[in-house]
């Protein structure tokens, strides 16, 4: 019951049993953090917030390995972090080392900002899966959407709760930093 806290469901392929060893899901969640302003989305240098989620990695595995779980290196942007500012929609995704396991996570994020907080999709997959995901996350993200009064345009600014954080803040907590 603790892992399945604050999942709203899962969505996975028709073609797949959500067991079947080739499948991957996208974990569905909300986030109610308040509105996340997206003034900073096109300025943000997100090589540097790369560099700077590496430096965390060895606090988080030191961590991860005191609770018996595998390091995790971030070997990179498996798709860089983009912003659709028509859509209030950021997607990026991670490509992972999990200890010495011989195929590269993929952890594909689709995040959807609305008036009082975040919906978000997460995929966790093989790297290999990266082209079949990222077909799909368009097709998730078009699905997805809040109901009238609860939109981004929605918005009362002075009444509604804002967020703590902007676009990059969100793609950094996204990640564990």
């Amino acid at each position: 019951p603790d892992a399945a806290d604050g999942v709203l469901g899962m969505i996975f392929p028709a073609r797949f049993k959500p067991l079947d060893g080739p499948s991957w899901g996208a974990v569905i969640s909300y986030q109610d953090s308040g509105y996340v302003a997206d003034k900073d989305a096109r300025d943000t240098d997100y090589d540097k917030l790369l560099d700077d989620l590496r430096k965390s990695e060895p606090e988080q595995n030191a961590e991860r390995e005191k609770a018996g779980y595998a390091s995790l290196h971030l070997v990179g942007w498996a798709e860089r972090p983009t912003y659709d500012a028509t859509r209030h929609v950021v997607i990026w995704a991670r490509d992972l080392k999990a200890g010495n396991a011989s195929v590269d996570t993929l952890n594909y994020d689709i995040r959807l900002l609305g008036r009082k907080g975040v919906l978000s999709l997460n995929v966790i997959s093989s790297i290999n899966d990266l082209p079949e995901v990222r077909a799909a996350a368009g097709h998730i993200a078009d699905q997805a959407a809040f109901v009238p009064g609860q939109t981004y345009a929605d918005f009362h600014k002075g009444q509604d709760k804002m967020a703590e954080y902007g676009v990059a803040g969100l793609i950094a907590a996204g990640v564990g930093a």
